[in-house]
């Protein structure tokens, strides 16, 4: 059995002494995006600036392995852009209907996805140089809004931002 705990900062001390005494199994911290990714740069360690609201990744593992010392840990973590990419790239987010910069990235933006690939074996090496990394079995990419890409969420479903527009381009200019 595993257990996915909120690692917001109210709720996932109580939640722990919840699920522990049932010997989850497995437990899933979050390792938050914004703690490795800032501006246009990728932390090797992460930074704990800003929003104090999220537990940081070590301390939720120390809590879970405190509580059930044979856990097996599933690192989670979702790669959304942070605040401070989204400042310093408008032009690499999706543009709606009527022209409105949203706050996604742009599914066709290589400068995106270059950052969630950095972000994500950032992530991946920080947890394995921890001294928990043998009780890791694993990662959960969960890539912007597990899977689901957020214009869609609110019905926009054409991005006319520029890398969408050369991707469509250059699409159709190899079809025809």
């Amino acid at each position: 059995a595993g257990f996915n705990p909120t690692s917001g900062r109210k709720a996932f001390a109580p939640s722990m002494p919840l699920f522990a005494p049932h010997k989850m199994d497995v437990y899933i911290p979050q390792a938050w995006i914004y703690h490795f990714w800032q501006g246009d740069d990728i932390l090797d360690q992460p930074r704990y600036t800003g929003d104090q609201s999220q537990v940081p990744v070590d301390e939720q593992v120390r809590v879970m392995l405190a509580q059930d010392p044979d856990a097996w840990i599933l690192v989670r973590f979702t790669p959304h852009p942070p605040d401070s990419w989204r400042k310093l790239n408008k032009a690499e987010l999706f543009v709606s209907d009527d022209g409105e910069t949203t706050r996604w990235a742009s599914l066709a933006s290589d400068v995106f996805w270059d950052k969630v690939n950095r972000v994500s074996a950032a992530i991946v090496r920080y947890c394995e140089s921890r001294p928990w990394a043998e009780r890791v079995i694993g990662y959960t990419n969960f890539t912007v809004n597990e899977g689901t890409h957020g214009p869609v969420c609110e019905g926009l479903l054409f991005d006319h931002g520029q890398p969408m527009q050369k991707r469509w381009r250059a699409f159709l200019q190899a079809k025809y």
